[in-house]
Parts: C-alpha cells; sequence; structure tokens
C-alpha cells in the first residue's frame, strides 16, 4: 500500500501472464465435470463479465472485447500497477497483434499509453512456449498531454536467437534508427 500512497504506484511491471484462450476462460476454481454445458457456458460468461468490469473499474474508456484471451485482461490490470512514467514488460501471445479482440488494446495503447517496442522472433520461440509470443514494453505517460501522435511504437523483429541479441549494443542501435 505504501507504495501506492508515498510514489503513486510501482516504477516497472514485469509479466509473463497465463496463456489461456478465450473458449477456457473460467473461475479459476471451477471444475468442468461439476457443472452440466450449460451450466458451464453460463459460468463461464458470469466470470468473462466480471473480468470486463474490473477493467471498466480501472479505465472506464476502456472497450473489452468479450472474445479476448486472459492475458487482456492482465494488461490492464497491470497497468493500473504503474505510477506515471513508469514501465511495462510482458511476453505473452502475439495473437492481439492481428485477431480482432486485439484492436480494442491497441486503440487502448496508442490512445493512453507510450508503447516504445514489440519484440519478436522469427527464429526462436520465446521461452520454447507452443505459441509464438512477443516481448512488450510500454510506459506509462506522466501527463496525458504526453501522448502525441507522432510517438513512434518500434517492431522489432530479430532473426538470430536471443542469447545473440540481448545486448545493450544492439538497442542502442535500433534506438538511432
Amino acid at each position: 500500500a505504501e507504495v501506492f500512497a508515498l510514489k503513486g504506484g510501482f516504477d516497472i511491471v514485469i509479466g509473463n501472464p497465463p496463456y489461456v484462450r478465450q473458449e477456457m476462460i473460467a473461475y479459476p476454481l471451477d471444475r468442468k465435470e461439476d457443472f452440466n454445458e450449460d451450466g458451464w457456458r453460463e459460468r463461464k460468461s458470469e466470470y468473462k463479465e466480471k473480468l470486463i468490469e474490473s477493467v471498466k473499474l480501472l479505465w472506464n474508456n476502456a472497450k473489452i472485447d468479450k472474445r479476448s484471451d486472459l492475458y487482456v485482461y492482465f494488461y490492464y490490470n497491470a497497468f493500473s500497477f504503474l505510477k506515471p512514467g513508469g514501465i511495462f514488460c510482458f511476453i505473452n501471445s502475439n495473437s492481439w497483434l492481428d485477431v480482432g479482440y486485439g484492436a480494442a488494446l491497441q486503440e487502448f495503447l496508442l490512445k493512453n499509453m507510450k508503447p516504445i517496442y514489440i519484440i519478436d522472433n522469427i527464429v526462436q520461440r520465446t521461452f520454447e512456449a507452443d505459441i509464438n509470443t512477443v516481448i512488450v514494453l510500454i510506459k506509462t505517460p506522466k501527463e496525458k498531454t504526453e501522448i502525441k501522435d507522432e510517438d513512434v511504437l518500434k517492431f522489432v523483429a530479430f532473426k538470430k536467437p536471443f542469447e545473440e541479441t540481448s545486448k545493450a549494443e544492439i538497442f542502442k542501435q535500433i534506438e538511432k534508427e
């Protein structure tokens, strides 16, 4: 509590949220076998509504598509933990970049945050996950006026393993380009 009272939030939030497809989102302690098919569907729908409500309590301008994978809800919660000027870093599925439900998150980021990098590796999967992942770096603005249309989000696709590319010199070069 003192982090929020004294500093207004955390300087950095780093995460690797769970990879749960929207069809599988349910109350964490519920088990499918404890419900009939209709009851299970209703229960999952109820939980998704609660997730959406929780995001809207934090960010009343947020639009959430009910088809969003679970990690999308983690984005909004993580942003609420950051102080102005704080840094957000997630490693998660890249699906939000090219699916319908990702449009709302993309719009939110461009209107409310200062995205810095989206880093992909096209020769190596991050953490040997069964899905394609990206590393996302975002800064929270110190003031709303800090967000400008000319801000540049850098998409970086490495063609070598991360072990060979995660060096300060490489990122300094990217910043110059």
